[in-house]
């Protein structure tokens, strides 16, 4: 009897949450997204592997309205669903966050 696999690739689940965190469709709430984050995030934290988050809505156009229309103080409109993240490791944080997009029926968000 083949040995049974005791441990799990972290960036596999960093792959599988944030393409979750990036589905569009009705059956995903914004309670289980924060679910799925909050799991991730300690996942990330006990490996030493946490290195932060950016906001979908914030990637995906918000940060460009939020420039053109003089970078006022309140964010909030221009992040959109704070449920809807993408979470990057140590090893693959990008110097500049660039946008994310995720096809239905896409698993891995693919940056653009």
């Amino acid at each position: 009897m083949a040995k049974r696999r005791k441990t799990v690739d972290v960036s596999e689940v960093l792959a599988r949450v944030n393409a979750f965190l990036a589905r569009e469709d009705p059956y995903v709430t914004a309670d289980m997204r924060k679910g799925a984050y909050i799991l991730l995030e300690g996942i990330l934290h006990e490996t030493g592997n946490y290195a932060g988050f950016n906001n979908l809505g914030w990637m995906n156009g918000g940060h460009d309205r939020w420039v053109s229309q003089g970078k006022p103080d309140n964010r909030e409109p221009y992040i959109g669903d704070d449920t809807r993240r993408h979470y990057y490791t140590k090893a693959e944080a990008p110097a500049r966050v660039g946008k994310v997009a995720a096809e239905p029926g896409y698993f891995y968000p693919r940056a653009l």
